[in-house]
This record gives C-alpha cells, sequence and structure tokens, in this order.
C-alpha cells in the first residue's frame, strides 16, 4: 500500500526539525534585539508622556478647584458684605427716623405748651378785661341805681363777690 518513497515523505527527521528550532531560536532573538527593545523603549517613553498628561490634568484640574472655592469663598464674603451694609444702612436709617420723629414730637409738644401758655395768658388777659369792663358797669350801675357815688373799696368788693358767682355757674 504505501511506498518507500511515500514514507520518506513522511518520515520525520529529527535534525531537520532541531536546525528549525535553532534557527527559530536565533530570529526570535536577532528579531528581539533589533525590534522588541526599541519598540518596548518607544513604548515606555510614550506611557511615560501619558502619565505626564495625566498628572499635568490632574494638577490643572486641582488648580482649577482650588480658584473655584477661593472664587466661591469670595463671593460669599462679598454677600455677607454687602449684606451688613444695607443692615448697616438700614439701622442708620431707622435711627435718623427715630430722631426725626422724637425731634419731631419735642417741637409739637413745646408748641403744644407754648400754645397752651399763650392760651391762659390771653384767658388771664381777657378776664381781667372783662372784670375791669363789669366794675365798670356795674359802678356806673351802681351810682345810678344808689344815687350816690361808691368808694373803690366797696366797688372792687362787689365786682369780686360778682365775678365768683359767674365763675362757680360756669364751673357747675
Amino acid at each position: 500500500m504505501f511506498t518507500e518513497e511515500a514514507l520518506d515523505i513522511i518520515s520525520i527527521n529529527f535534525w531537520n526539525i532541531l536546525i528549525a528550532l535553532c534557527n527559530l531560536l536565533i530570529m526570535f532573538f536577532v528579531l528581539r534585539k533589533v525590534f522588541y527593545n526599541p519598540v518596548k523603549k518607544v513604548m515606555d517613553e510614550r506611557k511615560n508622556d501619558i502619565d505626564k498628561q495625566y498628572e499635568n490634568a490632574r494638577n490643572t484640574q486641582k488648580e482649577a478647584d482650588a480658584a473655584k472655592t477661593l472664587w466661591q469663598e469670595k463671593c460669599d464674603n462679598a454677600e455677607n458684605e454687602a449684606q451688613k451694609i444695607i443692615d448697616a444702612a438700614k439701622e442708620k436709617a431707622q435711627k435718623q427716623s427715630d430722631g426725626i420723629i422724637l425731634d419731631a414730637k419735642e417741637n409739637a409738644d413745646a408748641l403744644i405748651r407754648s400754645a397752651n401758655a399763650s392760651i391762659e395768658i390771653e384767658r388771664k388777659k381777657a378776664s381781667a378785661d372783662i372784670k375791669s369792663e363789669i366794675a365798670d358797669v356795674s359802678a356806673a350801675i351802681a351810682e345810678k341805681v344808689l344815687g350816690r357815688e361808691i368808694n373803690e373799696e366797696d366797688h372792687k368788693d362787689l365786682i369780686d363777690s360778682f365775678i365768683d358767682e359767674i365763675e362757680a355757674d360756669n364751673d357747675k
């Protein structure tokens, strides 16, 4: 069935396998020396560059976060300061308003006291004028009624008693 020629083709030659393996190992070491180490070096450099870029990005992010935090604090402080200024202005305006109102009340009270004093003076003056006129009229009436002249002391007594009666009637 099988011929010897066919078996020679199928047969295993150890020397050929050993030489092929040696050639493969030599080629592997040559290619490794020629290509692997330089490629590995380029890949390591590229990896280092990428790591540096990531580190720079992280540092930039940290700086941006710090700047954002600082800016936020400044905004908060500015808002607090603005609120303090507004509150101080409101308080100052309230104090001024209270002062103006107090001054107005004091002025009004002073005007009322002055008016009351003026009224009292005018009332006393009017009362004195009325007493004087009543005295003159009553003296004239009394002279006519009595037909004689009344001395001044009797005249004053009559007037005072008449005015006291009028005031008593007005008080009731």
